[in-house]
């Protein structure tokens, strides 16, 4: 866990500073760019390497990084999409009859694109795409069946908890999120109230609308849209097994059948339970789908749609008078204009095109209102705002001969249509006066899925970095930066069926389409699927093209003439060339569950929002005229059967962590001389580990993995320097923000969750408030303790532990510097040197600002490094040791006390047992082993006491708890002739060691009486990854989806249900560089472990690396081992005897399996950015928290009063 004494403090090989200036290309301000310079780091194949130089620039030019820009240059952000909308049915795309003024003006005011390509042509797969900047088939939001969209709030299907949207993003940058109106991205997955695919769940601070999309159903006397066909068939079977039964109760009574009243009733009642299989979703659409809610509660059931419109308007206008101090993200997602087309008495037969053209009208009068709201705050040049549809207008929404669907202009086909333009090409416009010009059109192919990177660049977040983010950043292009998109190719799904490809040909102009797959139109040559509803995209209603349908649409963007080879002597090229960008695209896809598979859209009576009692839901809080008894009624009910359901099933989470505790220091693991009374009795009362394995030798790494059950080198927390851990709040590095982290899956689950302890998984990311890394960014609901970890600078008269070598020579070449002042200085006083007084004065300016620039972290790291938080604030800094372990066992007993009702997630991260192992008075000189031993008492002590409020509050026997160590003892760790850090008894190695088995084997111990045995060792490999899919488990948590779990659910292992672990293969890495390998064979009951790398120890044979204070991962100070060191860990626990060919009939055998499964898991990682980069791990004054006024950063806001719990 914690830093190393000896690291290299200078800057990635092979990496440089530049500074680049920012031109503008227009007139008008910028409050991104001010003409400033930006000092970026860039690789270089001959750069400089000078760690006191980039600290230089950055001290001398604050501004430049600093925080300001990062503040200042955040915009408001406003995004309007309709529903269906076709491209023709704006004036400024060509209509001419139907008024739509204020889009009109939006456009006139900012920028128009007229090939903005939405991502799929139907709205749950298309607005996957925007929220997430991904295709859906990415997310799972795909469809390989005929059901591409949701079709009940009650499905379990949605936009995946681990998909990161721009909402998230901007959230974590410190914006106020809102979405007003339309979601359909779906609602529950396993409980009415788990609310998994929830806006709330997805970044939005605020929502107000419908969770589903409006449909007929939504309206009286309008004919049934959801699965009309299917309905229309189950009406039909339904008659005839009525007919059929009171055919054979006829024939019974007139003695014309003969047939037992027994077979009678039992066929009327499988035609009643048929009935009812289906009448109870399909009879009661309105009720189950046509709901309004405000964040988590219904407000209407079923909701009214004569006074939806206003409420929508009246809700996004008052976010925006909320939030006018800013910064805001507000997506209103009209739910015009889809069918049934409701539309208020204002507008009712005013335009031109029937019921479809009024409530067109009346959406732009809703843009126009949005628009006046912003103008009124007096933020519209400080607002970026975005106009689109989510796809194409359908053509086939009729009622008679009245056409109720958009028109798409010049374009072919509509929506659901996979390929043809219409039901893909959308309205694109886009606003920020003085920021992007005026009155401008753009034809170069956009997305939809831009605007994700787009706001994410505007707010200063950073977009997800382990996958594919599909969309690219439109702000160079809207200021005329660049003339060209960067989108090469856009692939045009139907589903999860690839139908056409785009290719932005840019040397040429030209902008080919190849259509591998259309509908067939019906009737033959209408250019929709009338006889459908909607056009198929696989199956008999499609039409597969070999070679495929080409088209220029730089000469033919109405898709009317298809080129071959005869007319395009390039078809054969362009053909060649998609095809192989085609096959470079799904070599990008990855396997993902299917949020639209026929089981995910199924209506389920146990996931249905209900206001009231279910089955009985109905309310109306909009009105305030709900029934007040039956209100009453459900919600007793229903409160009494989550709190049971919630007590039965969630059990409350209890997880502590030790920081640089050695296996063998505890007495359950066969230390007789350190009292831990407490651990061993959590021991006798649970499960014992005996092969528990930490993921890296190291805080840092090890607890990121822990924290999201994957090796740290998956999400950049391995580093290739040998800075290993976070150095400084002050730093950038830290967990990236798209990692699903156990509590953020158990805080969408319901559990209150909280860190009490260590962090160490850093703070900022551009500015000194941004808290992208902080624990509340990350699924803890509270956190109280330290950002980062335990340093010997927090203690006075303590030896400098932070970086102890690099101090020195600074320090040293500080010395030099002055002594050659002071003898130029003596020497021009006595006439002995002929130096000019500039020179002398230039010189000594050098040298100070040389100290400064190191002096200035180095010097104040108690300041900078030792302070408490409670949440985002700064409670006592520097803290104070002597009363921080009374503070952290308050809080973790308080929080307990708090949330006795549970469920809760609490994760004690203790400070203990990690240098200068401050101890308090009541434990000093008590234990038999000096210092450490009395900070490891001391420790058992806390645990016992937060046991003891487990059980003080009745909650042991619904508790899972666990207690470990985030890696080996620190064997280097010595003050003079005095041991300060732990014993790993038996086994090689310690802390930073990568392979070694006392680096990386850790106590593990669990208890949950009545569901765990008592009293039971279990010798299988485990590692602290695997708490990850054992807490998402117990609490009903779905993991994520969409990449590598290294961890396991341990719960069969642990009950006794299965009798080996389920890892074969476990990689032990150090940094960035793969140490070893444990191949657990289970056939045979060998467990062998392959070293390819080990430390150098020194000195020579002492066990550890005692002159540069911890082991490096790489360079001279390892061994490469070819062969690799082979043990057999089942007979050769403490790996003393390596074998060899010679000693072992298997030694190839083994080798041969273990390289195989190095390769496949090489195969398994992608490259990401590295958090602990030599500039990551830089301290950097503007993202340094402060509570004063930087530099002068002190204050004491603890009540220290009431000590009496130590």
């Amino acid at each position: 866990m914690g830093v190393g004494q000896q690291c290299s403090a200078t800057c990635t090989k092979g990496s440089h500073w530049e500074t680049f200036p920012l031109s503008r290309r227009h007139v008008g301000p910028d409050p991104l760019q001010h003409g400033q310079s930006f000092v970026f780091f860039v690789p270089s194949a001959q750069a400089p390497r000078s760690y006191l130089t980039a600290l230089l620039v950055l001290c001398i030019f604050p501004k430049t990084c600093g925080m300001r820009v990062a503040v200042d240059s955040k915009p408001n952000i406003l995004l309007i999409m309709a529903d269906d909308l076709g491209i023709g049915d704006i004036g400024c795309y060509g209509n001419d009859t139907i008024r739509t003024p204020n889009i009109d003006r939006l456009a006139k005011e900012g920028v128009k694109l007229t090939q903005h390509i939405a991502a799929a042509p139907l709205c749950t797969p298309s607005r996957a795409a925007f929220l997430t900047g991904r295709y859906p088939i990415r997310s799972g939001m795909a469809s390989s069946n005929g059901y591409r969209a949701l079709q009940w709030n009650a499905g379990s299907g949605g936009l995946p908890v681990n998909e990161t949207t721009f909402a998230k993003v901007l959230h974590q940058q410190g914006y106020t999120t809102g979405l007003i109106g339309k979601w359909h991205q779906g609602m529950n997955c396993e409980a009415l109230n788990d609310h998994c695919h929830h806006p709330s769940n997805h970044g939005f601070d605020y929502f107000y609308g419908m969770p589903f999309t409006l449909l007929n159903n939504c309206q009286k006397n309008k004919p049934p849209e959801l699965d009309a066909a299917l309905q229309a068939k189950l009406w039909l079977y339904t008659q005839i097994i009525a007919l059929a039964v009171l055919t054979v109760i006829i024939g019974k009574l007139t003695s014309l059948i003969s047939a037992s009243w027994k077979i009678v009733a039992c066929f009327a009642l499988a035609g009643s339970l048929f009935f009812t299989s289906w009448y109870s979703s399909y009879g009661f659409v309105q009720y189950w789908n046509c709901i309004l809610m405000r964040n988590y509660d219904i407000t209407e059931q079923p909701m009214k749609l004569e006074r939806t419109t206003p409420l929508v308007l009246k809700e996004a206008v008052s976010f925006i008078e909320r939030n006018k101090h800013g910064p805001f993200l507000l997506f209103v997602s009209f739910l015009h204009v889809h069918t049934p087309l409701f539309t208020t008495e204002k507008f009712l037969g005013k335009s031109r095109h029937g019921l479809y053209g009024d409530n067109v009208e009346e959406m732009d009068w809703l843009v126009g209102k949005i628009l006046d709201a912003i103008e009124k705050e007096d933020l519209k040049n400080n607002t970026f705002t975005y106009f689109a549809s989510d796809h194409g207008g359908q053509l086939e929404a009729q009622e008679g001969k009245t056409q109720l669907g958009g028109w798409n202009g010049i374009y072919k086909g509509g929506k659901g249509m996979g390929g043809w333009e219409g039901g893909i090409r959308v309205p694109g416009i886009l606003r920020w006066p003085g920021v992007l010009p005026a009155d401008t059109v753009i034809d170069e192919p956009t997305s939809l899925m831009d605007i994700y990177p787009t706001v994410a660049h505007l707010g200063g977040g950073i977009v997800p970095q382990d996958r594919v983010v599909d969309g690219r950043n439109l702000m160079p292009l809207l200021q005329g930066k660049v003339q060209q998109s960067e989108h090469e190719f856009m692939f045009h799904y139907c589903g999860s069926y690839l139908h056409a490809v785009r290719w932005h040909q840019k040397d040429s102009g030209a902008l080919w389409k190849a259509h591998y797959v259309t509908p067939i139109f019906h009737p033959e040559g209408a250019g929709a699927c009338y006889g459908r509803g909607i056009c198929p995209c696989f199956g008999e209603g499609v039409t597969h093209h070999d070679p495929p349908l080409l088209f220029d649409l730089s000469r033919d963007p109405s898709e009317a003439k298809p080129l071959s080879p005869g007319t395009e002597p390039l078809f054969d090229t362009v053909i060649s060339r998609i095809a192989r960008a085609v096959q470079e695209h799904r070599q990008t896809l990855t396997p993902v569950p299917q949020q639209l598979s026929l089981y995910n859209i199924m209506w389920k009576p146990w996931l249905q929002p209900c206001c009231g009692t279910f089955p009985f839901c109905w309310c109306d809080k909009e009105g305030d005229s709900a029934h007040p008894a039956l209100n009453w009624l459900a919600i007793l009910l229903v409160s009494c059967l989550q709190t049971y359901a919630s007590s039965a099933s969630k059990p409350n989470i209890l997880l502590m962590m030790a920081d640089d505790l050695g296996l063998g220091d505890v007495g359950c693991y066969g230390n007789d001389t350190l009292r831990t009374p407490n651990i061993d009795q959590l021991a006798k009362e649970g499960v014992k580990l005996t092969q528990h394995i930490a993921a890296a030798p190291l805080c840092t790494p090890s607890r990121a993995a822990f924290l999201t059950g994957r090796y740290p080198i998956r999400s950049g927390m391995g580093s290739s320097t040998r800075q290993r851990v976070l150095y400084w709040i002050g730093g950038s590095g830290g967990l990236p923000q798209n990692e699903t982290t156990f509590a953020r899956i158990l805080q969408q689950q319901g559990y209150t969750t909280a860190l009490i302890g260590k962090w160490h998984q850093g703070m900022n990311c551009e500015s000194h408030s941004d808290h992208c890394r902080h624990p509340l960014n990350h699924g803890f609901d509270y956190f109280y303790g330290m950002p980062l970890t335990l340093l010997n600078e927090c203690q006075v008269r303590e030896n400098r532990c932070l970086n102890s070598s690099v101090q020195a020579k600074y320090s040293l070449y500080s010395q030099i510097i002055a002594l050659t002042v002071l003898t130029l200085l003596i020497g021009k006083l006595t006439g002995f040197f002929l130096v000019k007084w500039k020179a002398i004065i230039c010189f000594a300016l050098c040298g100070f600002l040389f100290f400064i620039s190191w002096f200035s972290s180095y010097g104040f790291v108690k300041y900078w490094n030792c302070i408490l938080m409670r949440n985002h604030d700064i409670s006592e800094q520097p803290m104070k040791l002597e009363t921080a372990t009374s503070n952290i066992l308050k809080e973790a007993v308080s929080f307990i006390e708090r949330n006795k009702q549970g469920p809760f997630l609490l994760f004690v991260s203790f400070l203990h047992v990690h240098i200068p192992l401050f101890t308090t008075e009541k434990f000093l000189g008590k234990s038999k082993h000096g210092l450490y031993g009395d900070n490891v008492e001391e420790m058992d002590y806390m645990v016992g006491k937060i046991l003891d409020a487990i059980d003080r509050a009745g909650l042991k026997n619904n508790t899972f708890t666990y207690f470990t160590s985030d890696h080996g003892g620190h064997l280097e760790a010595q003050k003079q002739n005095a041991q300060l850090g732990g014993w790993n008894g038996i086994y090689k190695g310690g802390k930073g060691m990568g392979g070694w088995e006392g680096g990386i084997r850790v106590p593990g111990i669990f208890r949950w009486p009545g569901v765990l045995p008592a009293d039971t060792i279990i010798d299988e490999p485990t590692s602290l990854m695997d708490i990850y899919p054992t807490v998402a488990h117990l609490a009903a948590g779905i993991i994520p989806q969409d990449r590598v779990i290294d961890g396991r659910n341990l719960m069969p292992l642990l009950q006794g249900k299965v009798q080996h672990s389920e890892h074969e293969f476990m990689f032990h890495y150090c940094g960035l560089y793969l140490h070893a390998v444990r191949w657990h064979q289970k056939n045979s009951g060998a467990l062998w472990k392959a070293h390819y790398t080990t430390p150098i120890f020194q000195p020579e044979g002492a066990g550890g690396c005692y002159i540069r204070g911890l082991c490096n991962c790489f360079g001279e100070d390892v061994t490469h081992h070819d062969p690799p060191l082979l043990f057999d860990l089942s007979s050769d626990p403490a790996e003393i005897k390596p074998l060899s060919p010679a000693t072992e009939p298997l030694f190839d055998t083994v080798m041969s399996r273990i390289e195989r499964a190095v390769q496949e898991h090489h195969r398994t990682l992608t490259p990401v950015p590295q958090q602990l980069s030599e500039y990551n791990n830089m301290w950097k004054p503007w993202l340094q928290p402060c509570c004063g006024t930087f530099p002068f950063c002190w204050c004491d806001k603890e009540d220290d009063s009431d000590q009496e719990i130590l």
